[in-house]
């Protein structure tokens, strides 16, 4: 019974915060739309550059959530690790969450990104501070729609025009993603489109970073040693499924 209110509590915050970002993402579309008109060139240049940054930021979010900290790391564990560690145990998780548990925490983070986009000064004659607003108002929408595109990659039979998209290769494709839940799961982290996925492994980009934090902090990522990947895994997800929702 003590579980209740916390979950509730949760998807309250996930309501407003979406309701925040929806009225931003609206009022930021149309205060884009002249600068847009005035400059229509950069429309697909800038829809297909701010994806391909949201599939960075979406494999950088994964990697961390995948290898640093643990489940009770305080806010971050509950509302950010602890659905990546679940996430390997029980895969088909995701599929069974609501639009706002699987939406919500990404729409917490993004609020402060749509409201710098607003202090940028638009300007129709100018490219710099409107071309920023536009690539971020873009960038945002790339971003809400990952962990949609995420569960869409785990259902069996995802809407009609999600499965074209994934064949396209559009979003994330479901055969794509599945590199990801093999061996250690340590490698095409990128969850949007997977784009970045390939040329990031064959410039062994995580593993770099992985390097440079354990030489900065000293601090081993947990899939280096293989068992005591797995046990933090269960372990994770064990308390996931015991912490109030």
């Amino acid at each position: 019974m003590s579980a209740a209110p916390p979950r509730r509590a949760l998807r309250a915050l996930d309501a407003v915060t979406m309701l925040v970002f929806a009225a931003l993402m609206l009022a930021l579309t149309l205060r884009l739309r002249p600068w847009f008109a005035a400059h229509p060139e950069l429309l697909v240049a800038v829809a297909i550059v701010s994806c391909a940054a949201a599939d960075l930021v979406s494999g950088l979010f994964h990697w961390i959530g995948d290898t640093w900290g643990t489940p009770t790391t305080p806010i971050a564990g509950k509302l950010f690790i602890c659905p990546f560690r679940e996430h390997h145990v029980d895969q088909l998780a995701i599929t069974r969450h609501g639009f706002l548990e699987v939406n919500g925490a990404t729409c917490l983070i993004s609020v402060p990104v749509a409201l710098l986009a607003h202090t940028l000064p638009l300007d129709r004659a100018a490219t710099g501070p409107g071309l920023m607003s536009a690539f971020l108002g873009t960038f945002l929408g790339w971003i809400f729609a990952t962990n949609q595109f995420h569960k869409w990659a785990h259902i069996d039979q995802p809407p009609w025009l999600a499965r074209h998209l994934q064949r396209w290769h559009v979003i994330l494709p479901a055969e794509h993603h599945r590199l990801h839940h093999t061996g250690r799961h340590d490698s095409y982290y990128c969850i949007t489109t997977g784009w970045l996925n390939a040329p990031l492994q064959r410039l062994r980009f995580f593993t770099g970073l992985e390097r440079l934090v354990t030489n900065l902090t000293g601090v081993q990522p947990q899939h280096e040693d293989r068992h005591a990947r797995e046990i933090v895994v269960r372990d994770g997800a064990l308390l996931c499924a015991a912490l109030p929702r």
